[in-house]
């Protein structure tokens, strides 16, 4: 019998999106690939390139979600939120820089700001990202069915994936939990050069809560037979 591979990350996603479309179910056999997959890759990123050019923005994020999602109650008063762009002011333009909005949205969410508005703002991206596989540098408000600009930046495929981790932990919401493994596998499929926008830690940490978001909804599944 062959054996099951997960193909997910074998080519680089950034230039050769997988559609997910029509995947089969292979049972235990396909959960065991997953898991290998990323045991190897978390061992990969354990201790990564390091590289100075790392924006201190994202070493602040990275920071601040780790201790969040461990428990701990942050206030959001280190000098580095200052410079996050008001969210008010970004969503009124006519074109909206990603990297922007997912900072803002970061920050919101770590400061339990979250609201109706902002929660459109997420499942926007979350439909673009499910429809084309990409995030692109900007998106415009008179044409919102696509993105321009650069579609390769790394960073903003770890940013969103950091915005989706916080938000299946505070929700439970399996349509995050299924954009976010799709955006993981496109950061597994890519060298550590490709990774040097991104702080130490920062992808290791995003795979390991996927792996306990996937083991905790594996055990509940278990629950009902």
């Amino acid at each position: 019998m062959k054996s099951v591979t997960y193909e997910y990350t074998k080519l680089n996603r950034l230039r050769n999106p997988h559609n997910y479309m029509y995947t089969p179910y292979l049972g235990n056999d396909f959960l065991q690939a997953y898991e290998d997959n990323r045991s190897k890759n978390i061992r990969r990123f354990v201790s990564p390139k390091c590289n100075s050019n790392v924006k201190k923005i994202d070493e602040y994020f990275y920071t601040k979600t780790t201790l969040v999602l461990e428990g701990n109650e942050i206030p959001l008063s280190d000098k580095n939120s200052t410079y996050l762009e008001d969210f008010s002011t970004l969503s009124k333009k006519k074109e909206i820089s990603t990297s922007k909005l997912l900072e803002s949205l970061l920050h919101m969410q770590l400061s339990n700001e979250i609201g109706k508005d902002i929660k459109s703002w997420l499942d926007f991206l979350v439909q673009r990202y499910e429809v084309t596989k990409k995030i692109y540098k900007n998106y415009h408000l008179n044409d919102f069915r696509s993105g321009r600009g650069d579609n390769e930046i790394v960073r903003l495929y770890w940013l969103f994936s950091l915005l989706l981790t916080l938000v299946y932990f505070e929700t439970k919401n399996i349509k995050y939990l299924s954009t976010l493994l799709k955006v993981n596998d496109l950061l597994c499929s890519l060298n550590e050069n490709d990774l040097l926008t991104i702080p130490i830690g920062g992808i290791e940490l995003i795979l390991l809560k996927e792996v306990q978001s996937i083991k905790e909804l594996e055990d509940r599944m278990e629950c009902y037979f």
